[in-house]
């Protein structure tokens, strides 16, 4: 059995048939990604694949966004500042090979808008469903 309870960004539930269900926790900032949130997602996959416990994953945000993507608020503060030209790719590959080596099926129930790392994570996903008001969208272009 996995611990869980060191995620503080992060909601992870499991039912009783291998369920669960991992929820973006930070709905004030729509979500947002931080530093603590991008190393928690980076580790979760990790934990999630190794839980015998774990049939199948639903990924989803809390409140009415799915994922705004960065931090841009904590880049401005410094709060969420990787150090060098190639650390942030280098963070985002590891965090979705993480998620691309998880064998259980990933649903990700797209509740909101995402935007930037926030579309990007869900088309890795196995599954895919949106409500019928959420958007996604890509900036970074």
């Amino acid at each position: 059995m996995v611990d869980y309870s060191r995620y503080q960004t992060l909601l992870i539930e499991k039912d009783a048939e291998g369920v669960c269900v991992v929820t973006l926790n930070r709905p004030e900032r729509r979500n947002a990604v931080s530093m603590q949130m991008h190393d928690e997602l980076e580790q979760v996959w990790s934990d999630l694949g190794r839980d015998e416990e774990v049939r199948c994953i639903v990924l989803t945000g809390a409140g009415t966004a799915f994922c705004a993507g960065g931090d841009v608020e904590g880049m401005d503060t410094g709060e969420f500042k990787p150090a060098g030209a190639r650390v942030p790719f280098h963070m985002v590959r590891h965090l979705i090979s993480n998620l691309l080596e998880v064998e259980q099926p990933i649903v990700a129930a797209i509740n909101g808008d995402g935007a930037g790392l926030g579309a990007t994570i869900p088309l890795f996903c196995d599954i895919t469903v949106m409500s019928e008001t959420a958007r996604l969208a890509d900036t970074h272009v």
